[in-house]
């Protein structure tokens, strides 16, 4: 139970003990810094954003969502359907899958892009999608499941998917980067 003379022993030992005070405080300026370089410096490089694709792509054919890093708020959607990730239906379908095909990695945006075939009970279908990551932990992810060459609008196969892909996961020898 807190009276009315605590506050005022508080300042009393203040008055007191100014020394005590002057170097608890200077002490705290001196280490703000380095706590705000941890909590600032969580980007996540290219070797992370890969394993985050690929976790992902992982936790399906474990039919186990809960191992993603997932932030306490984060956004999610399989086709176009707002939904958690423990009710999307790519959690309970595919039943096998490689990494990546595709894997279009924004660094500084903390985002990357990936297309792979995926085996839903014996038959291939393309899974696409977006991640979003910050702090080590995803914020956003948005797939899609292509299940037929009708699904999407497009016209491509899902076994052809990795030989469609190997030009733009293999770039010319020589390329400028941005």
């Amino acid at each position: 139970m807190i009276t009315s003379f605590e506050p005022m022993r508080a300042i009393g030992f203040l008055m007191r003990k100014p020394k005590a005070v002057l170097l608890a405080a200077s002490a705290l300026l001196c280490l703000a810094p380095f706590a705000s370089a941890q909590a600032t410096d969580q980007t996540c490089d290219r070797a992370c954003m890969n394993g985050m694709v690929n976790g992902l792509i992982q936790s399906m054919v474990n039919h186990n969502p809960d191992t993603l890093p997932l932030a306490t708020v984060y956004k999610a959607s399989e086709n176009s359907h707002p939904a958690a990730v423990s009710m999307m239906t790519a959690w309970r379908t595919i039943t096998k899958a490689g990494k990546a095909d595709f894997v279009a990695i924004d660094v500084p945006a903390g985002a990357a892009f990936f297309e792979t075939q995926v085996n839903e009970g014996g038959n291939l279908s393309v899974l696409w999608g977006r991640i979003k990551v910050k702090d080590h932990q995803i914020t956003e992810i948005e797939i899609f499941l292509n299940r037929s060459r009708g699904d999407h609008g497009f016209s491509f196969s899902a076994d052809k998917l990795p030989q469609n892909l190997s030009p733009w996961m293999n770039p010319p020898a020589g390329r400028n980067a941005r």
